[in-house]
């Protein structure tokens, strides 16, 4: 499956969200919870074992993180009436990281360091315990952005093996950058190495709101230069849906699988078709 684990600091309030993607089942559970966001920790460095923490009733997540050392820790749990998750993680980093500052306008910035890690722990929901294997890869984003009273992004990432066993994976994101042929996070993770990606669009056959139950949404993700050629078919949406007086949240983080390929800087094809992947369509006004 694919787990995703947040803590975050939306400024109005902060959040801990849990959701896990079951790939034969082909089902989604989300456990969301709120708090204040004075009680958010977030780590001011990624050093030395600084720590990204936040507990509710019903969740406790932390991150203690050691990038000097090449290391981070994920513990946690979220239960509700219905499921209940635990994970304790060891990520080590086996890639350079992208750490990109982007200009959204002015006094508008985005800052997000992203690396790609090998993973070794165990993840158990309800009564059934996953663990760790050759296979298990993880991406952290450390992410603080300044975004527009009125914002939007589309993003997709996948990782994985291809069938030589080299690892592989990328990170795909069109947002507000004022100038994204210069400023943008789009890049190719190998073992021990990066190759950078030019700007991207993404293509919707169908709005993501309106998405009917055993339908997908076919995203297309291509570029200007022939180096992204992506098709993401969505068949799962986990939604976090806010409208209160000037606040205005529509989040879907979805999930499905990619056919198509990637291009590196030496012209390097890597076709990755049946891969699974992560995206987000997120929309704010607030």
């Amino acid at each position: 499956g694919l787990l995703l684990v947040a803590v975050s600091d939306m400024g109005f309030f902060g959040i801990t969200k849990v959701i896990f993607f079951d790939y034969n089942k082909r089902d989604v559970y989300t456990w969301d919870n709120m708090l204040r966001s004075k009680n958010t920790i977030i780590a001011k460095n990624l050093i030395n074992g600084s720590i990204s923490e936040a507990k509710t009733k019903n969740s406790h997540i932390k991150f203690i993180n050691n990038y000097d050392i090449r290391e981070v820790i994920i513990e946690g749990y979220s239960n509700d009436k219905k499921k209940e998750i635990s994970f304790n993680l060891r990520l080590k980093t086996i890639s350079n990281p992208s750490v990109v500052s982007i200009p959204f306008g002015k006094n508008r910035p985005l800052y997000t360091e992203k690396v790609l890690f090998e993973v070794s722990g165990n993840l158990k929901v309800d009564d059934k315990v996953l663990y760790s294997n050759d296979n298990t890869f993880a991406i952290i984003d450390d992410h603080k952005g300044y975004y527009p009273r009125k914002m939007h992004y589309d993003w997709i990432t996948t990782m994985g093996k291809m069938k030589n066993g080299e690892v592989i994976a990328f990170n795909l994101t069109k947002n507000q950058s004022v100038d994204p042929d210069n400023y943008n996070e789009n890049l190719i993770w190998f073992r021990g190495k990066t190759s950078i990606l030019p700007k991207v669009t993404f293509e919707k056959d169908k709005n993501i709101k309106k998405i009917k139950k055993g339908e997908n949404v076919v995203v297309h993700i291509k570029d200007e230069h022939g180096m992204v050629d992506i098709k993401y078919s969505v068949e799962k949406a986990s939604l976090m849906v806010v409208h209160a007086l000037i606040i205005k949240i529509d989040y879907y983080i979805t999930f499905g699988k990619i056919e198509g390929y990637i291009k590196d800087e030496n012209d390097n094809k890597y076709v990755l078709d049946g891969f699974e992947a992560i995206g987000e369509d997120k929309s704010m006004l607030f």
